[in-house]
């Protein structure tokens, strides 16, 4: 069973992050949680394109907000949970693109909080077989493009 801890770390750069890129999560409470997987070491199978959980975003339910409220709590709203072991591999740069990410998933417009998907998901494979055949595997495209004719930042 897994164990969670807070990530102070990513607190941190979030805090950087949202007035510049994420205003309209400014005032919305987000826990920051490490999940330390059971065991000293993460499992890896090897297994080609076997997807690996980085980090994850979710929203807490209505019925824990209202608890929290009636207990005079401000409620988180989002919680974003770390792998603590590939956090720790990871770069500085890589950690601020990886917290970047995950509140891009936190939605909040007129009609209240949501998570936010991806713009995107789609095989390599079907790009070199197919080419850019839909309008978000093009613009990705383009944006990728772009971005490294500006040598990796835009």
């Amino acid at each position: 069973m897994a164990e969670y801890q807070a990530n102070m770390e990513a607190e941190t750069i979030a805090a950087e992050l949202i007035p510049e890129f994420h205003p309209h999560l400014d005032g919305c409470k987000i826990a920051y949680l490490f999940k330390v997987p059971a065991g000293s070491k993460r499992k890896t199978s090897g297994r080609e394109g076997k997807k690996v959980t980085i980090a994850k975003t979710s929203i807490t339910c209505s019925k824990m907000r209202t608890l929290f409220e009636i207990e005079a709590i401000n409620p988180y709203i989002f919680v974003i949970e770390f792998d603590a072991h590939i956090w720790n591999d990871l770069p500085d740069t890589s950690k601020k693109a990886l917290v970047d990410h995950e509140l891009l998933h936190c939605g909040n417009d007129t009609d209240g909080y949501y998570i936010r998907h991806h713009g995107i998901e789609e095989f390599s494979a079907i790009l070199q077989r197919w080419g850019t055949w839909t309008q978000d595997v093009k613009e990705f495209a383009e944006t990728a493009v772009q971005v490294m004719q500006h040598g990796g930042t835009q």
